[in-house]
């Protein structure tokens, strides 16, 4: 019953990606993650990309639970397949494998891991929680993609898992080089971790570099040191160094480095953990030219090269900071001027929840655009007709209309919101009661729902365009992108030639709409949701999608433990008075909070208590211990996040 989707996506940015979300789960435990993608020669490739993620997930998300010290090596490679025949095109395998050196499993035990609800032992299921369920399903994904799993282990030593997928050719596809030429240019890696240089030096090495190695501070001194008086060899151009080494830290490493007069033109690269306040002031004083967490991906590594060795970059010139932060703000020129586009932008935001409010303003400020907002159907039409009148509490809107044009390029749209909903929103716009120049305004649908044909059912309605929820900082640019390229763009040409450019189409409303639902989840989406009931709150996850900027997330919790409790009383209330309009507008509304928290367990439950609202309302008995289950998941939650603030306000003091 599972289905998949083939589509172009760039293999090496997922993996990319993904070990980037890792980071600082894995900080907590002190495990060092290393992704070694060197086998990945090609960019873009075609197939599932949900899917690939979704069994990362599950392996690195064991591997992590299991491993108590050491380190994590994430590996893939991209293999040519030969057709069978002439009429067949040549297919890739990607070889994955996750190793840890974590607890390990007996021999005899190996056999059953692949069989869903089974575990090591008793012990296990007691300490480390979950079902049983992850790598059941990994295996039915590799094998649907026409691949395999298997796992080799030795107990007390660590585990590898290993798994194959088959992926077709992709047009897009381009061989993985840095923008500059680094060939013959001399650069040293300090770290402690053997693993992490072998990985970082043979991809330079692949790339043509010269590559020296130092396991620690007092080592690459030397090494240094010697290259600077050896008249036979390149002076060492470039040095990364890692943050945490016994004996002489990175920090410490540099500060020597910068006080030899022979060595102070070399750049310097700090490789450390994930980033806290105040970094990047700390590093540049100690003469770093940039910085990034660990582990080092494909993007950092070709920005950091490009901006410390180009011709621009001279040693007279002062180079800012690389940070990560920075790294993103320093696109190459086409996608700058995406950026560019996008802050010229007018976008109406409609969304009634204030934490779905907060989070998409948040992510829109990362783009430059700062949005409009209604807080329901009928707002959004006072906003599209008029820039002079007044909302009904009173204050002023806020539009950018001009004379004859349309007030918003985009609108993206909440599907579920009281006195009028996004889909019938959409139908009054469509039919010109926002006025005839806003019929054509492009709108993007954003649903919590997870449900096949929900696209179709926004289109239907109208709608440009969807997203789920919670909403992905990258698809959404891709999307605002898209669409705001046609409408920016047209207005440096002539009306006439505007009028024939394609639009949006213009969908025939429905006479009637139905309701929105947050129906069943697709099989494998309730395994997935069933196997992560036991995680409280997946806090790098929620860290990743507010680009782990860490006093938005604050107050994104602080906003979370003001409202949900109100949320939940009403909720009560509306269970006590058996009014199930209620309680559906009431569990979606903490559905679309507790989605963008990444708080899994709590949206588990009220995902059950909502669909059980669909199938059965009159089920007062049920529907009563569903929200028992919402409320015992809502405590687990609060207290980790009053621990969170807890910690903030220890730190600040």
């Amino acid at each position: 019953k599972l289905d998949l989707e083939v589509i172009d996506f760039d293999l090496r940015n997922l993996f990319g990606e993904f070990s980037e979300s890792l980071a600082l789960k894995s900080q907590e435990k002190n495990i060092e993650i290393i992704l070694d993608n060197r086998g990945i020669q090609q960019s873009h490739v075609k197939g599932d990309p949900g899917r690939l993620r979704q069994i990362l997930n599950n392996l690195t998300g064991n591997a992590i639970k299991f491993t108590e010290q050491g380190e994590i090596v994430i590996s893939a490679k991209l293999v040519e397949e030969k057709a069978v025949n002439d009429n067949e095109e040549s297919r890739l395998t990607l070889h994955c494998s996750i190793r840890d050196t974590g607890i390990g499993i007996p021999a005899d035990k190996i056999a059953n891991l692949f069989q869903s609800f089974t575990q090591v032992d008793a012990s296990t299921t007691r300490k480390y929680g979950g079902t049983g369920l992850g790598l059941a399903i990994c295996k039915q994904l590799c094998q649907l993609m026409q691949g395999d799993i298997k796992v080799s282990s030795t107990l007390g030593q660590g585990s590898n898992f290993s798994f194959t997928v088959s992926l077709a050719k992709s047009e897009q596809a381009k061989i993985v080089l840095p923008d500059v030429d680094i060939n013959n240019v001399p650069i040293l890696i300090v770290d402690d971790n053997a693993t992490n240089r072998f990985v970082l030096k043979t991809q330079l090495e692949h790339w043509g570099a010269i590559v020296y190695e130092a396991e620690s501070g007092l080592a690459a001194l030397a090494l240094l040191e010697s290259n600077a008086k050896n008249q036979e060899q390149a002076n060492i151009k470039m040095a990364f160094f890692d943050m945490y080494m016994p004996h002489m830290d990175g920090a410490s490493l540099a500060k020597n480095v910068k006080d030899n007069s022979n060595l102070k033109e070399i750049k310097l690269v700090m490789m450390t953990s994930m980033a806290a306040r105040g970094d990047a002031n700390y590093f540049r004083d100690l003469g770093f030219s940039a910085y990034f967490p660990k582990p080092a991906i494909t993007k950092d590594l070709f920005k950091t090269l490009t901006l410390c060795l180009s011709q621009s970059a001279s040693s007279s010139q002062k180079l800012p900071l690389i940070t990560r932060h920075y790294l993103k703000d320093v696109e190459p020129a086409e996608q700058a001027n995406d950026h560019i586009s996008l802050s010229q932008c007018r976008l109406l935001l409609v969304e009634d929840n204030r934490i779905n409010q907060e989070v998409a303003r948040h992510i829109l400020a990362e783009f430059g655009i700062v949005p409009d907002v209604a807080v329901n159907g009928l707002e959004a039409l006072t906003f599209l007709k008029s820039t002079k009148g007044k909302l009904a509490n009173g204050q002023s809107i806020k539009g950018q209309a001009t004379q004859g044009k349309a007030p918003y390029d985009i609108i993206l749209m909440d599907c579920q919101m009281p006195e009028m909903d996004g889909y019938q929103a959409t139908a009054a716009i469509r039919q010109g009661e926002a006025g005839e120049e806003n019929k054509a305004v492009t709108i993007i649908a954003m649903t919590a729902n997870a449900m096949k044909g929900d696209k179709e059912k926004c289109l239907a309605a109208g709608m440009t365009d969807y997203l789920s929820k919670p909403i992905d900082p990258v698809k959404l640019k891709e999307k605002l992108t898209q669409y705001a390229e046609l409408v920016i763009n047209a207005e440096t040409i002539s009306p006439a030639v505007f009028n024939k450019l394609e639009r949006p189409p213009l969908v025939k409303v429905p006479e009637k709409i139905a309701a929105d639902s947050d129906g069943p989840l697709p099989k494998e989406q309730e395994q997935e949701q069933e196997q992560e009931q036991l995680i409280v709150w997946q806090r790098d996850e929620f860290s990743k999608r507010l680009n782990n900027n860490e006093q938005f997330q604050h107050k994104l919790i602080a906003l979370f433990l003001e409202d949900a409790p109100k949320q939940l009383s009403a909720l009560a209330l509306s269970i006590r008075q058996q009014d199930n309009k209620q309680q559906h507008e009431i569990s979606h509304k903490i559905l679309g909070m507790t989605a963008n928290l990444s708080a899994h367990a709590l949206l588990h439950h009220t995902r059950n208590f909502n669909h059980y609202l669909t199938t059965s309302p009159t089920a007062y008995a049920q529907i009563d211990t569903l929200f028992q289950a919402m409320l015992l998941a809502y405590q687990a939650l609060e207290q980790e996040l009053k621990q969170v603030i807890n910690e903030k306000l220890i730190k600040s003091s």
